[in-house]
């Protein structure tokens, strides 16, 4: 064999492999590089909302922890609770009224509000924002429409509701029911 002569077919073909087996390499080799620096350098797309959402609730968690260190509590002695009211309810009235029994009753926290007229459950010029039922085992288990539960002792069952309607310049109070009424201990 000459080392400069002619080639024949098969090592013709044999050179033409190993070049495009090469350039393959070198091609598949760039690929997999810029793949491996792109996905280094490329910017996070990852949806990262719901970590951020845990710290704004850890946040507002400690925030809500500190505006509570100036609210009120009532507390309840003859029933044994108590409740604890944030700034929004300075000034609120409680007025206890008596429902379908004797062994039914209703303590009614209400605010100011002018032009709302006295009634049962509310003193002239106050509005009743949320009430709080207590009723004896035996009578909770035969009334319908019972409010949300707030705990029970050996003796009583209680239950919490809100105002009936809608009232634009109560609305912040309306919606800060809930608030007040998760603060519901048993004293008793």
């Amino acid at each position: 064999m000459q080392l400069n002569g002619p080639h024949t077919d098969h090592e013709h073909a044999s050179v033409s492999l190993k070049v495009l087996l090469l350039i393959f390499g070198v091609l598949l080799a760039v690929t997999l590089g810029y793949m491996v620096w792109d996905q280094n350098t490329a910017s996070d797309a990852t949806d990262n909302s719901a970590p951020k959402v845990k710290e704004e609730a850890t946040t507002e968690t400690t925030t809500t922890a500190d505006e509570t260190a100036d609210w009120k509590t009532y507390t309840n002695s003859d029933y044994g609770f108590t409740l604890t009211f944030g700034e929004l309810w300075k000034g609120y009235k409680v007025k206890s009224s008596t429902i379908d029994s004797a062994s039914t009753i209703t303590y009614h926290f209400t605010m100011p509000y002018s032009g709302y007229e006295a009634s049962e459950i509310n003193d002239k010029g106050y509005y009743p924002v949320l009430s709080v039922n207590i009723f004896t085992k035996d009578e909770y288990n035969k009334v319908e429409n019972k409010g949300l539960l707030l705990g029970s002792n050996n003796s009583y069952v209680f239950t919490y509701g809100g105002a009936q309607d809608n009232v634009k310049a109560l609305e912040a109070l309306q919606a800060d029911v809930a608030n007040v009424a998760s603060t519901f201990k048993l004293t008793k």
